[in-house]
């Protein structure tokens, strides 16, 4: 069950505009159209219900006098995107060395 839980996981990561809404979401840019800049309705809403679904992410609806919808990041999703981001920076460094080593060579 665990291997299971964590291939989805990692599945849904990998999935397109996912750690995009992430950031997003963690910059304050948490409102459905704030999402539409960089993809399409579709993924959008199969991305948000993955990531409820796995307690990445947390939905929010206010109905005082208008209606009013936003997402948060859960503590585990803050805790999953910092290392997202080590990652990320791991990555850019290597990426860095290797144009070190190419334009010394």
């Amino acid at each position: 069950m665990v291997n299971k839980n964590c291939n989805r996981f990692f599945r849904v990561l990998g999935l397109t505009s996912t750690i995009d809404l992430l950031k997003s979401i963690q910059e304050g840019k948490n409102q459905y159209k704030d999402f539409l800049v960089f993809t399409g309705v579709a993924t959008i809403n199969r991305r948000l219900r993955q990531l409820i679904k796995l307690g990445i992410i947390e939905h929010h609806f206010e109905r005082k006098n208008k209606r009013n919808e936003w997402y948060t990041l859960t503590e585990k999703g803050k805790r999953i995107l910092e290392e997202i981001k080590k990652l990320e920076n791991i990555f850019e460094e290597e990426v860095l060395r290797m144009f070190e080593g190419v334009n010394n060579g």
